[in-house]
C-alpha cells in the first residue's frame, strides 16, 4: 500500500493467440516518453528476441484512421460557408432589386410618416412566405439526408429536429 504500483503486464506465451499477435497497447509517462520507450523495447527484446519491436502512437493511428472523415469535415464546412455567402448575396440582391423598383412607394410611406420598422415588415411579408415555404421542404429533407448519412457510422450521435430549428433561428438572425 505504500509503494506506487509498477506497470504490469500478464500473458501466457504459450497460448496460440498470443503467439501470434503481439501488439500491446501501453500508456506511457508523457514527461519521459523517450526513456519509456527504450524500456518497453529493452524489455520486448528480453522477452521476443526474435520479433522486432516496431511502435505507434495511438493519437496518430486515429488521425490515420480518420482523415477521410476530417477531410470531409473541411469540405462541409468550406461548402457550408460558401452556400450562405451565396444565399445572403442572393438575398442582398432580392432586397436591392425590390428597393430600387418600389423607391417612390418607399419616400411616400417615409414622407406620409411610415416608421422604418413598418417599411422593413412591408418587404419581409413578401418573402416570409416563400422562405417559410424552402424551410418546410427543406427540413425533412435535411432531416432524412443527416440520419441516412449517420447509419454508416457505427457509434451514432442521436439526430434531432431541434437541431435544425436552430440552424433556421440563426440563418434567420444572419439575414
Amino acid at each position: 500500500m505504500q509503494k506506487s504500483v509498477q506497470p504490469l503486464l500478464l500473458v501466457d506465451l504459450n497460448e496460440p493467440f498470443t503467439r501470434s499477435y503481439r501488439y500491446f497497447s501501453l500508456r506511457l509517462n508523457p514527461v519521459s516518453i523517450d526513456h519509456s520507450i527504450a524500456a518497453v523495447q529493452d524489455t520486448w527484446k528480453h522477452i521476443f528476441p526474435e520479433s522486432g519491436f516496431e511502435y505507434t502512437f495511438m493519437d496518430q493511428t486515429f488521425q490515420h484512421l480518420y482523415q477521410s472523415e476530417l477531410q470531409m469535415k473541411k469540405a462541409a464546412g468550406i461548402a457550408t460557408a460558401l452556400n450562405l455567402v451565396i444565399v445572403l448575396l442572393g438575398l442582398f440582391g432580392v432586397l436591392a432589386f425590390t428597393l430600387a423598383q418600389r423607391t417612390k412607394e418607399i419616400a411616400i410611406r417615409k414622407l406620409l410618416g411610415a416608421k422604418i420598422k413598418a417599411i422593413i415588415w412591408l418587404f419581409l411579408r413578401e418573402y416570409a412566405w416563400l422562405i417559410l415555404i424552402a424551410n418546410l421542404i427543406a427540413w425533412p429533407l435535411a432531416y432524412a439526408f443527416v440520419r441516412r448519412w449517420l447509419e454508416n457510422y457505427r457509434a451514432r450521435h442521436g439526430s434531432s429536429a431541434l437541431a435544425l430549428v436552430g440552424s433556421r433561428h440563426v440563418l434567420s438572425r444572419l439575414s
